[in-house]
């Protein structure tokens, strides 16, 4: 019986004391600052990452730019690469008439060869230069609708674009003033309207 008080009696001291510890002023206190050392520690972490963002924003945004530029760059040669297959797998004219005022307006210019005359379904008429070889490129319908005095006269046009090397000065004029302009600015719409306009004075 008496080990059972004593017992008893240890157990609620041992009790008591844990809750007098539990509610202290200092044991309060040692919470509150792992708490706020929990906070700070929060708060550090989420400062060094933004501050680590904001030191890497700049390579990211160049990264971005320069991956723009570079597709684009892409997009330029691969539109080039298309638009010689596709004049290569343009028809040429059976047409004597068409033939014959192509060789006329041909010995009336000063190219050293004669130029093919190729059918499109919608573009032209104009000339273009792949390797040393000039095409006439005319769409179908638009050239069956004019008269042999008209044609002549488009094709004497057009042949003095490759006389005077128009080509190649209308080339670098885009190549230069527009897209090494708009490459910089690829992100910028209105660098394109600009570019798109400056497109349709040259023709």
């Amino acid at each position: 019986m008496a080990d059972t008080v004593s017992s008893w009696f240890m157990n609620t001291n041992r009790a008591t004391i844990f809750e007098a510890s539990a509610q202290s002023p200092s044991t309060t206190s040692t919470l509150a600052s792992i708490k706020a050392g929990s906070a700070s520690i929060k708060a550090g972490s989420a400062s060094a990452m933004w501050s680590a963002l904001l030191t890497s924003a700049p390579l990211i945004l160049l990264t971005i730019w320069a991956t723009g530029i570079v597709g684009l760059i892409i997009w330029y040669l691969h539109g080039y690469v298309c638009l010689c297959k596709a004049v290569k797998q343009m028809p040429s004219t059976a047409n004597f008439q068409w033939l014959r005022e192509l060789k006329d307006a041909y010995r009336d210019s000063s190219l050293g060869h004669q130029p093919r005359l190729k059918i499109s379904h919608g573009l032209g008429p104009l000339v273009c230069q792949i390797g040393t070889e000039h095409t006439v490129i005319v769409p179908a319908d638009f050239w069956s609708n004019c008269t042999s005095d008209q044609r002549t006269a488009i094709l004497h046009h057009e042949l003095s674009h490759a006389e005077r090397g128009d080509l190649w000065t209308l080339l670098l004029g885009r190549l230069l003033l527009g897209r090494l302009l708009v490459l910089p600015q690829w992100f910028n719409p209105i660098a394109w309207l600009a570019f798109r306009a400056t497109n349709h004075t040259t023709y």
